[in-house]
């Protein structure tokens, strides 16, 4: 169960993490929009950092959910579907609107008029805005639901069978 407890703990750092970069997008995001084109390189700077991070660390996350612990947890509490299943849905949701929100971003640093770096900006404000709102749900709902009852529902063999697969994972 300590086992359990620990790996959950370590999932919770990564999503206090994932909070914190995301706050990041949204406040540089919004800053893009207060300030203007004079004095953004510090915002396009954090907005890179926040890019990086999700590619090396949310994207991975996610496909360990998809493959790991969505399939288990379908497994060994059917009753879970639904709520995994709208996960899912909240993880393509996220894929896609970061995917948006990376080709609107390489839009803004190309050299453009400045009726059309508002527009573009004020794209990157939206779907800022928008993976803000989703990114802040999902976590809270993972959090609430199938985090919870890895400890709560799943026996002391099942734990042990999750954790080995994050020891050995094949993604």
């Amino acid at each position: 169960m300590t086992e359990m407890k620990n790996f959950l703990s370590q999932l919770h750092d990564k999503q206090a993490a994932v909070l914190a970069k995301i706050d990041q997008l949204y406040e540089a995001a919004n800053n893009l929009h207060d300030e203007g084109k004079v004095s953004h390189s510090r915002n396009v700077h954090a907005i890179d950092e926040v890019i990086g991070f999700f590619h090396e660390e949310l994207l991975f996350h996610i496909e360990m959910e998809e493959m790991i612990i969505f399939p288990f947890l379908k497994k060994h509490i059917p009753r879970l579907d639904p709520v995994i299943q709208f996960l899912h849905g909240d993880h393509q949701d996220f894929k896609e609107s970061f995917s948006f929100f990376q080709k609107s971003f390489e839009q803004f640093k190309k050299d453009q008029d400045d009726a059309e770096r508002r527009k573009v900006i004020e794209k990157l404000r939206d779907k800022a805005t928008y993976l803000f709102c989703l990114m802040r749900s999902h976590i809270k709902m993972e959090a609430d639901s199938i985090y919870k009852v890895c400890v709560t529902e799943l026996n002391k063999e099942e734990q042990k069978e999750l954790l080995a697969y994050f020891e050995h994972p094949k993604i």
